[in-house]
């Protein structure tokens, strides 16, 4: 590459000698421009002469500050070119390396299915233990992942077990202190004043107890005022004992915008076991709380949201899902789990809720699943598990 003009002034610039040259050309001027003065007059301090030297020097450094200026300016942008320059070589280089023999890649190849699944397997679990992620941002993360981490999302479904019977509740004690007492009876008759009835709300909530529970319900069910049946709502949220949740899930399918919303809230506020509160409903088998339970599931969204987690990775939620599945079998309420068997979309998630079906084995989901069967959009995977499951509940058991 040639180097052009103003590279070999640089280069120049850069040396020593340049600054050296400069100065003594600089002294010589100086001492030229003084002997001329002083042969021209013997006033050697004539303001003239002494106006033209600093005007030479002002100009002098004028234009020693304009080409360091210009000499950083240069140099900044040769150092930029070489940077990049160097770093295209270094693509170049990479593109240009020799590729695996087709003996090594075969090699490489040979690596078992079982090994493959493993090693993303082993990937998963960890990123999912120290991702901040929801589990359905893995789980999308998951699903753009290269062919291995499809195979292994591919293989795991859940392992749906009938979960023991929840141990028994533990109810809130009973209190009998008189100001609690007092405002069971203010708060019974709905004639009372709002004002009335709102004071003795804050008493039953400063009250931890079974009948504070239990006057609170009938405030957030049935009383006539909205903004009380929020405040007598938000008192059960802040009990946070699994007594409450039923109480507050019922709510959620209230009347008011409003106090569907801070039913919404004080539900999710609630630290207890959801799967376990939803197994008790199911397995009381008393048919009014089941279908009060399961209609407000429906009506509030809640049962549609809890079926997408039955494939989720986070292992509560899928258990939230899979109680929720058994409370709307129980119930006779079918049409959101053929739903989501019949979701040409997700297959898989079709094939997950049969797997679920086939722990439940819901008898009377007999007919429906069997309806799924003769309708032409199912897809074959989806036809030939119903066919599985069917035969399976429709063998008796060999006593």
């Amino acid at each position: 590459m040639s180097i052009s003009l103003h590279q070999k002034v640089l280069q120049f610039t850069e040396r020593p000698i340049f600054l050296v040259t400069t100065i003594a050309v600089f002294d010589k001027s100086v001492f030229a421009q003084l002997a001329s003065s002083v042969t021209q007059s013997s006033n050697i301090l004539n303001h003239n002469n002494f106006t033209d030297r600093y005007f030479f020097v002002f100009s002098f450094g004028l234009f020693f500050c304009a080409s360091i200026f210009w000499w950083r300016r240069e140099k900044s942008r040769e150092e930029t070119l070489e940077r990049r320059s160097s770093l295209l070589k270094g693509k170049a280089k990479k593109g240009n390396e020799p590729k695996l023999s087709s003996q090594k890649a075969k090699s490489a190849g040979d690596k078992t299915e079982t090994e493959a699944n493993a090693d993303v397997a082993s990937w998963i679990q960890n990123k999912f233990e120290n991702s901040n992620q929801t589990g359905g941002e893995l789980q999308e993360t998951l699903r753009k992942t290269n062919h291995q981490g499809s195979l292994v999302l591919e293989k795991i479904t859940p392992d749906f077990q009938l979960p023991p019977s929840p141990s028994p509740l533990v109810p809130l004690p009973i209190s009998k202190d008189e100001a609690l007492l007092d405002a069971i009876k203010q708060i019974q008759p709905f004639n009372a004043s709002e004002e009335e009835r709102e004071s003795a709300i804050s008493v039953l909530i400063s009250f931890k107890s079974s009948n504070s529970v239990e006057a609170l319900t009938q405030v957030a069910h049935y009383d006539e005022s909205a903004r009380l049946r929020i405040a007598a709502l938000c008192g059960l949220g802040e009990f946070d004992h699994e007594s409450v949740f039923e109480p507050v899930l019922l709510t959620c399918a209230d009347p008011a915008r409003e106090v569907r919303a801070s039913a919404a809230k004080n539900y999710a506020r609630l630290s207890v076991n959801r799967a376990e509160a939803y197994t008790r409903i199911v397995e009381s088998k008393d048919s009014e709380r089941l279908r009060l339970a399961s209609m407000v599931c429906i009506d509030a969204g809640l049962a549609k949201h809890l079926l997408t987690r039955l494939s989720h990775l986070d292992r509560q939620q899928v258990n939230d899902a899979f109680a929720m599945v058994r409370l709307l079998a129980a119930a006779g309420q079918f049409n959101l789990i053929t739903d989501a068997i019949n979701n040409p979309q997700d297959i898989k998630a079709g094939l997950i809720m049969i797997k679920a079906l086939q722990v439940i084995k819901p008898i009377r989901m007999l007919p429906a699943l069997y309806h799924l069967t003769t309708l032409t959009d199912v897809s074959p995977e989806i036809k030939k598990a119903l066919n599985e499951i069917i035969e399976e509940m429709s063998t008796p058991k060999k006593s």
